[in-house]
């Protein structure tokens, strides 16, 4: 695991709180933690995980070790974690998981490039569940989750009936 200037996942700071606390969750990032080091300190500690995909760039997306969390992998795919992933959220009772997902800015090389968010997202992760909120982590804000809207045929979309101009008036 590589090293951060924050406090260990199994640190100190997080038994300072009960671990029934409902304001305690945890959530895997590109750099410091990934799935494999804080779902079992969330099965543990009986405190929901919070999926972070940092999805591949649309060229990679072909490559499957590379799609769903390509910075800092897990040794299992989200795929293969999901139940338990899930089942987390099972102790706060009525509590829809939360999840998020974010592609790199096109071009992006370095760690610190790949990490900044793109405008939009391409596509939704093969290993998303039905039952849970997935907050986009995209510059475009609304016009990320309208595309998505699109391509996937959630919902019918009003083109223009988001933007800027239309919300004005």
């Amino acid at each position: 695991m590589p090293s951060c200037p924050t406090t260990s996942a199994t640190g100190t700071s997080c038994a300072r709180r009960p671990s029934n606390d409902p304001s305690i969750v945890f959530e895997n990032d590109e750099i410091c933690f990934n799935a494999d080091d804080l779902l079992p300190l969330c099965e543990e500690l009986q405190a929901p995980f919070v999926l972070d995909y940092h999805r591949a760039p649309p060229a990679c997306q072909a490559l499957p070790d590379l799609t769903d969390d390509w910075i800092y992998p897990s040794a299992q795919s989200p795929a293969q974690m999901m139940d338990r992933i899930l089942a987390t959220w099972n102790v706060r009772g009525g509590i829809t998981p939360k999840q998020h997902l974010s592609e790199p800015r096109p071009g992006a090389v370095s760690v610190m490039e790949r990490r900044a968010h793109s405008d939009r997202i391409t596509r939704l992760p093969d290993a998303l569940p039905p039952n849970v909120d997935l907050m986009l982590e995209a510059k475009d804000k609304e016009q990320a989750v309208l595309e998505l809207y699109r391509i996937y045929g959630l919902h019918e979309v009003e083109h223009g009936a988001s933007t800027s101009s239309s919300l004005a008036s």
